[in-house]
């Protein structure tokens, strides 16, 4: 007698996407501990696939060279910390001393949760990585020009 034939499983793509950017997550933390420990010349892709528990090629798939995570690490940091939240409430007011609190409060979290970070990027001695860097910093003089223009507009300058 023939075994009766089962009906092939679905495809959840929810739960592939929620997957996906687990192992994305997995592999930047490891990234992240990795560099602040030894540097970023001395961490391989091999050493951050071993630590994050993939393939060196899952490495390589999710973000194509240490670089790009590098800076992936970066700029999603300023997210999950909350920083870009805080500026965009706070530039959305009309009110100077509202921008003012909201960007003290994002300098707050950024001392917190990224001057080791943004540390390691200013002494790396990779050119690239200072660049990153450097684009940290242009985006920090942006919003602080953008928040001295506000309070000379508002006449509470003298």
């Amino acid at each position: 007698m023939a075994k009766p034939v089962k009906a092939p499983r679905g495809y959840n793509m929810k739960l592939r996407q929620e997957q996906s950017r687990e192992t994305r997550r997995r592999i930047a933390d490891a990234a992240r501990t990795l560099y602040l420990a030894h540097g970023y010349q001395a961490v391989t892709i091999a050493d951050i696939a071993e630590r994050a528990g993939v393939a060196y090629q899952t490495v390589y798939a999710t973000f194509g060279n240490k670089l790009r995570l590098t800076q992936e690490i970066v700029w999603t940091t300023f997210e999950v910390a909350g920083v870009n939240e805080v500026i965009a409430e706070g530039s959305s007011s009309r009110d100077p001393e509202h921008w003012l609190r909201a960007l003290a409060r994002a300098s707050r979290l950024v001392s917190d949760r990224l001057a080791v970070l943004l540390r390691f990027l200013e002494e790396s001695g990779d050119p690239e990585l200072l660049a990153e860097y450097h684009k940290v910093q242009a985006r920090r003089r942006e919003q602080e020009s953008d928040l001295a223009s506000k309070l000379a507009a508002s006449g509470r300058l003298r």
